[in-house]
């Protein structure tokens, strides 16, 4: 059934969509305020299907190691191995609609809880080169800083709306930041190779499939063939809790003893969650891959997000992950069935195409007793992987609250004002229960991980077949992780291998995605999967029943996700901006406060708190 026979019985004329131009959304915001930004980090897949609590405030050790010590420096002569994100961006098209409450308002009121106007902001489309810069900065600078801001006497630092985003002016004095030197630093002398993880998940990955690992102490110590050929090597996993932020301060630590650490205790691999490895590989902590030997050719059939959100602006690849986790829409059949008169996932996914689609199928779920999501903050992402620009304008300081950010307030506020989900957060227990089979909601945004393990988990009555996959109306990605080879690493020969065996080989990666329901950052082994009709999801975490979705084969939908994914924009201050977006956008979505006046203010205070060199 196409969206043309779903519209007469929409009930369009209560939805009372109207589309407004640039000029009058800037004539309908009053705009003057402060603000700032932040994210909650992904979870990642382990026994539990309760995300990990990251908070979003330490950046990198305080001083970078201009070289760590050892007989010889050899500067990189490579310039790197992934070429940085392609240069045209694909921004969201996504028209964003506002559906009024009970009055729309003819005046030009700021946006606030109380404002029933209908807003359609378009997305503007842009073309622009990904950030470089020249590795002038001193080796010992900070990562995540950029200078020290003077005095402000004659700059207006008012915040404003420039039509399509709302723009906080950076400092005076402001001095743009450049990559710190780099310099790679890694021998091949050690003999423990040491891993610092938060779990067991990586651990598990090696133990099950990196040829020769031989467990001496489970789950903490492995013996490896040494690659050179030699004897055997060590291999040491040391855990750290993500909890309160554990891992990175223990990280951080690690990384700034590394100059002085003892052969059996310098850190070789580290693991980095995808909210913050941009930060650390734009730094001088982590090696390029082309330095480890690692080629174009090795990396060459992996997802290009994955490459591009590990590639500092000197075009250096900074780390490698084995996964990939694409954000994709899980529905019911039997609420797609009676509200759409359909189960199959394309004619689902085409009433979802967009997000005003997606408010018209919300609209008549509404009507008929249902819900389309259960939370108000499943959609972040999705509009936050389609950012049009970076969040912060290295070249001046500004802070852009971007208009991807401001759509997607817009948005959930839509659905919460017209009670198209049932406002609770995401991970809440009304949110799990929801996914039973007593919930009433169509279904939830999800990654690969979500797929194989939460949804599974959490829907533990629900009859065998009854959810289905489809895409989303954005293309976007949620968690993951990436391995980074330390600089100082002194078994560089082991590093390269367990990164070549586990992230590039596309043999042992089908094995993973087969036998853990770990989708793999293969396209080779994704593409032979695709094409087996006999395959179908057969374990995880309380996931034992192989016709969960019904026998379809979920990873061709995670394959055409993955490969529309573009991050262009990122900067070392995207955590921490975030972060504190994420904190306060509730406060404007459900709790009535003005976006402007209060929570672009709150967010913008919240970022600099952390970096006060905006201040």
């Amino acid at each position: 059934m196409k969206l043309k026979k779903l519209i007469p019985f929409l009930g369009l004329s209560t939805l009372g969509v109207v589309a407004l131009s640039s000029c009058d959304m800037l004539n309908m915001l009053n705009l003057s305020s402060n603000s700032g930004t932040t994210v909650a980090s992904e979870p990642v897949a382990s026994t539990s299907v309760i995300p990990s609590t990251i908070v979003g405030t330490s950046g990198l050790p305080t001083t970078q190691p201009t070289v760590v010590p050892s007989t010889t420096i050899v500067p990189s002569t490579t310039n790197g191995t992934s070429a940085l994100p392609s240069t045209t961006v694909i921004p969201s098209t996504t028209t964003t609609t506002v559906v009024p409450s009970t009055t729309t308002t003819t005046t030009a009121p700021a946006v606030s809880s109380t404002t029933s106007t209908t807003t359609v902001p378009t997305t503007t489309t842009t073309s622009t080169t990904a950030q470089s810069s020249t590795p002038s900065q001193s080796s010992s600078q900070i990562a995540s800083s950029s200078s020290t801001s003077g005095p402000q006497s004659t700059k207006d630092r008012t915040p404003y709306w420039d039509g399509d985003n709302y723009i906080f002016p950076g400092p005076e004095n402001w001095v743009p930041r450049t990559s710190p030197e780099y310099t790679a630093n890694v021998t091949d002398d050690g003999e423990v190779v040491n891993i610092l993880v938060w779990n067991d998940e990586f651990v598990v990955k090696f133990k099950n499939y990196y040829p020769g690992a031989v467990e001496t102490k489970i789950n903490e110590e492995f013996t490896i063939p040494n690659p050179n050929g030699s004897g055997t090597l060590t291999v040491k996993f040391i855990y750290h809790a993500n909890q309160n932020d554990g891992y990175k301060k223990a990280l951080n630590q690690a990384l700034s003893n590394q100059a002085t650490a003892s052969a059996n205790d310098k850190i070789d691999l580290f693991l980095l969650e995808s909210d913050y490895v941009y930060k650390y590989a734009d730094s001088n902590y982590t090696v390029d891959v082309s330095d480890l030997g690692i080629t174009t050719t090795d990396t060459a059939n992996m997802y290009q997000y994955t490459k591009d959100v590990a590639t500092d602006p000197n075009n250096r690849l900074k780390a490698l992950s084995w996964q990939i986790a694409p954000t994709v829409f899980a529905y019911r059949t039997d609420i797609a069935d009676a509200v759409l008169h359909t189960t199959d996932p394309n004619e689902v996914q085409s009433y979802l195409s967009d997000w005003t689609n997606y408010k018209l199928v919300a609209s008549d779920l509404k009507n008929k007793g249902y819900k389309i999501v259960a939370s108000y903050d499943e959609t972040f992402r999705l509009f936050y992987n389609n950012l049009t620009q970076p969040l912060v304008n290295n070249a001046n300081g500004d802070v852009v609250i971007d208009q991807a950010l401001f759509d997607f307030l817009i948005h959930e506020k839509t659905c919460v004002d017209n009670e198209f989900n049932h406002n609770v957060g995401q991970w809440s227990l009304e949110w799990q229960n929801e996914q039973t089979a007593l919930g009433t909601t169509l279904g939830t945004f999800l990654p690969t991980w979500g797929i194989a393990f939460t949804l599974p988990g959490n829907a533990y009555d629900v009859s065998s077949g009854t959810y289905r996959i489809c895409e989303a109306p954005n293309p976007s990605f949620w968690g993951g992780t990436w391995l980074a080879c330390a600089n100082g690493s002194d078994n560089k020969s082991a590093v390269a291998d367990i990164l070549k065996k586990l992230t590039c080989d596309a043999s042992i990666a089908e094995a993973i995605t087969r036998g853990s329901l770990d989708y793999t950052n293969n396209t080779i082994a994704i593409g032979n999967i695709m094409n087996d009709t006999t395959f179908r999801p057969s374990s995880g975490y309380g996931f034992m029943d192989a016709n969960f979705y019904g026998g379809q084969n979920v990873t061709k939908v995670f394959d055409t996700v993955a490969k529309k994914i573009r991050i262009n924009h990122q900067t070392v201050w995207d955590y921490d901006l975030l972060d504190t977006f994420y904190e306060e956008m509730y406060s404007y979505i459900a709790r009535g406060r003005d976006m402007l006046k209060d929570v672009y203010p709150a967010i913008y205070a919240g970022f600099v708190s952390k970096n006060p060199e905006f201040a």
